[in-house]
């Protein structure tokens, strides 16, 4: 049976340089994230065979206390290294922000054309040019959008501009890329604008009273001659 990847490639979605390219992006994110589990392991090893040996007595809370520490420094370098990385795909060439935006909308894509329920509903959103778009999505997907749990982002497809639905981080990874291509996140676009400042316009003043002239001669019967 093929996997998604062949059935990929045979159809021509995909080249295999593409493929390899996320397999390898991949394989080095995992090599990472063991890597850090190991060094954390190691230095928890270490901690408790100083407990055992009667060097770390009584210091349990703190040595909890440093891992946490620590383990907030690595999810803040980690956070660093993935803001120069958007950084650096934000000033690249289109072709290679194409290449890789679309990469990411399809391994983690929300919305599933190829099949639908009966309790399927359209989600509108306007795009860029303020036409209304929409895409047909499921209760579930329906309620992340609307809790802002997930977003709408165009992407470059292989036949032009697309729609999708992706979590809520990855439609602020591709806002931060191309800023006009997050179609819908809530606590975002639908924010009002801040009105405009300007000077105020002063209420027209009530016309005056007309007031009788000297010269007006008073209503009534004429004089008696």
């Amino acid at each position: 049976m093929l996997s998604l990847k062949d059935k990929l490639l045979k159809a021509g979605v995909v080249t295999a340089e593409q493929v390899k390219k996320v397999e390898d992006e991949e394989a080095a994110r995992q090599e990472r994230a063991r890597a850090a589990r190991e060094a954390r392991a190691a230095k928890g090893d270490g901690k408790r065979d100083a407990t055992r040996d009667g060097r770390g007595r009584g210091n349990d809370r703190k040595d909890d206390g440093d891992e946490r520490a620590a383990a907030r420094e690595h999810e803040v370098e980690e956070a660093q290294r993935w803001r120069q990385r958007l950084d650096q795909l934000k000033a690249a060439g289109k072709a290679e922000q194409y290449q890789v935006i679309r990469g990411w909308v399809t391994r983690h894509r929300l919305d599933d054309k190829s099949t639908v329920s009966e309790a399927a509903a359209r989600f509108h959103f306007a795009k860029e040019d303020g036409a209304i778009g929409h895409l047909t999505v499921e209760p579930d997907v329906q309620a992340r959008l609307s809790s802002g749990a997930a977003g709408v982002i165009a992407f470059m497809g292989f036949n032009g501009v697309e729609h999708a639905v992706v979590p809520a981080d990855l439609a602020r990874d591709v806002h931060a890329v191309k800023p006009e291509w997050l179609r819908a996140l809530a606590g975002v676009t639908d924010r009002e604008p801040p009105a405009a400042e300007g000077p105020t316009v002063d209420a027209q003043p009530a016309p005056a009273e007309q007031t009788a002239t000297p010269d007006a001669q008073p209503e009534g019967p004429p004089p008696e001659s």
